[in-house]
Parts: structure tokens; C-alpha cells; sequence
């Protein structure tokens, strides 16, 4: 692999929602090379890619410089021996060798493959490395994080990294604000999937946050105006545009966001994770890249729906409380 060091700036409106992994391509121009751009990122001739990732105790912030990972970029809880120079580890999609950092740990894995395209490459190396990742973190009973990972197309010389979009900087308003007080729970899952990078771990807070307004606290606030004489607007909760949707839930747009969290989040993806078995009756596995990727739409989803069913249920409480006082 080629010693790559390369630094960029992207406008904020063009990266995909802040907390969702995404993959910035780079194909460097090498002097005497013909080929054009297209030709080299479509090529699906069969190829050596070689793939890089470092590891992290924790996950790591967005950074706008893209290196070749090198042996001191990562870190974990794992060591080596300090006569020991690498790991080599054999699994079903070949050999992934460890290498360590100068503290002796298990900093950065590095696997070659053949492959007919980047995303294909990447999906290879996720299938033989996680397995062996998730049995280190139990038997250390430790955690660990494949931080930044770079795969390089040894044919057509470009590069593919993955990332995690940042999230941009905003400004707060000074002045205190109420929140009615039935949401603070609803907040807190909020943050809480906002804080953790797991898309199952996030799609089942954003889910349970559908769930505690349209099961709990719209039919309690809707029972307190029946109670009290008052007679509420009622305001329609659609699925809100969005171009990082999946083509499959872009069809959902403009429909109502209930029947979609009824029929679309709890069939197809929350009946997966709490009961953890999927459809052909195998034990969903968390770290399986395509699995990931498929909650990763949901959670895009999920958010959208969250985003306009808090902000709905805000407005039906204020609408309530003013009419109250009016009365």
C-alpha cells in the first residue's frame, strides 16, 4: 500500500446525517496513467485490495486528515508480549494479521482479499474480523472499537475510508425554556441513542420513544382534554422528506408516521432485536457488516419519525395548557 497522507475540507450540507458511518473515496492522479476516474472506481475485475483499520477503547472523533493507519494510530485494551511483533489469525474470509503500538497493544489490523469492488472488500473484512474481536472483548471482558478503516484498490490505485459523520456546532438560546415535564424521559432516551454509536442500540431508542408517545403519553394528554373540556387542533404526523433515506423507506414519505412505526419499525426491525432472532430463525448478529448497514437505514428512519412525533406532541401540550389558562 502506498503511503497516502491526504487533507480535505467538505461542506457541512454535503455529508450524510451526523452519527452515521459513510465512505469518502479518494482516486489519486499517478503521472502516465490514461485511465479515467470512472473506469477505475467501476472496475469489477477481480483484484487484490488490501484493508487497514485501527482499533480504539473508545470511538473516536471525526478527523479531516486521511492517512494509511499506521501501528501507533490505535489502541485497546489487548496486549501483546513485548517479544511478540503481530498476530496472525486465520478465519473463513483468510488471514487477518494484529499489529501493535509502542505500549504493546493491539493497535491495527491489517487484511488482503480478493475482491471485485471497495464495498466488497470492506464487507470481507468486517465478516472475518468481528467474530474474533467480539470473543477477545469477552474473554478480556473489555471493549473495543474498530475506529477508522482504509482500503486501498492495489489495481486502480484509489482509496475508500470509512468514517463517522460529525456533528455539526449549535447555538443555544440562553434563555431557559420549558419542556413539558412528560418528556423528560423521552429526552433522555434521545440523548442516550444520540451518545451511542450501536444502530441497534439507537433504533431501539428512538423506537421506544415512538412508542412511550403514541402508546403512553398521547393518549393520557388526549384523556386529560377529554377530562377538562378541551377541545384540541389536531395536526397530521407524516414522514418527513429526506434524501439519506433508503430507496425502500423514501416510498414512505408523506404517510402517516403511526401506521409506519405499527406496521415498518416494529415488524421488521424491532421484533428483530428484542427477541434477537431473524427472519430464518438464526441469532441476529450484531456485528455482521450487512445486518449493520440494514439498521443504519432504520435509524435514519426512526430519527425523522422521532424528530416530528416529539415536536408534535410539544405543540399538543402547549395548544393544551393555553387553552386551559383561557378557559
Amino acid at each position: 500500500m502506498q503511503n497516502i497522507n491526504v487533507s480535505f475540507e467538505i461542506q457541512r450540507d454535503k455529508l450524510p446525517p451526523p452519527g452515521l458511518h459513510a465512505y469518502f473515496l479518494t482516486v489519486p492522479v499517478f503521472e502516465g496513467d490514461q485511465r479515467t476516474d470512472e473506469s477505475r472506481l467501476k472496475d469489477l475485475s477481480p483484484r487484490l485490495f488490501e484493508v487497514k483499520a485501527t482499533l480504539a477503547k473508545h470511538l473516536i472523533h471525526f478527523t479531516n486528515d486521511m492517512k494509511v493507519p499506521e501501528h501507533n494510530d490505535g489502541e485497546s485494551y489487548f496486549l501483546l508480549p513485548p517479544n511478540v511483533r503481530a498476530l496472525k489469525v486465520d478465519t473463513p474470509e483468510g488471514k487477518f494479521t494484529f499489529y501493535k503500538n509502542n505500549k504493546n497493544e493491539v493497535s491495527l489490523i491489517v487484511h488482503q482479499c480478493q475482491a471485485t469492488k471497495w464495498e466488497e472488500a470492506f464487507n470481507k473484512f468486517y465478516s472475518g474480523v468481528t467474530p474474533f474481536l467480539d470473543f477477545l472483548s469477552f474473554e478480556s471482558n473489555s471493549p473495543v472499537t474498530i475506529d477508522k478503516t482504509f482500503c486501498w484498490d492495489s489495481k486502480n490505485g484509489f482509496f475508500a475510508v470509512n468514517y463517522v459523520t460529525p456533528h455539526p456546532s449549535s447555538n443555544i438560546n440562553p434563555i431557559q425554556q420549558n419542556f413539558p415535564k412528560e418528556l423528560i424521559p423521552i429526552y433522555a432516551l434521545y440523548r442516550e441513542a444520540k451518545s451511542n454509536s450501536s444502530y441497534f442500540y439507537k433504533f431501539m431508542c428512538y423506537y421506544k420513544i415512538l412508542e412511550g408517545i403514541f402508546r403512553h403519553l398521547r393518549p393520557q394528554l388526549m384523556k386529560e382534554a377529554k377530562d377538562r373540556n378541551v377541545v384540541l387542533e389536531k395536526k397530521k404526523e407524516l414522514v418527513p422528506s429526506n434524501e439519506q433515506l433508503s430507496e425502500k423507506h423514501k416510498t414512505l414519505v408523506g404517510k402517516s408516521i403511526q401506521p409506519v412505526f405499527e406496521n415498518e419499525l416494529t415488524k421488521e426491525y424491532r421484533n428483530s432485536v428484542a427477541h434477537y432472532f431473524t427472519d430464518d430463525k438464526d441469532i441476529l448478529n450484531v456485528s455482521d457488516y450487512q445486518t449493520s448497514l440494514t439498521f443504519q437505514s432504520a435509524v435514519i428512519l426512526s430519527e425523522l419519525c422521532c424528530r416530528e412525533v416529539v415536536a408534535t406532541h410539544k405543540w399538543y401540550r402547549e395548544q393544551f395548557n393555553q387553552k386551559l389558562r383561557g378557559s
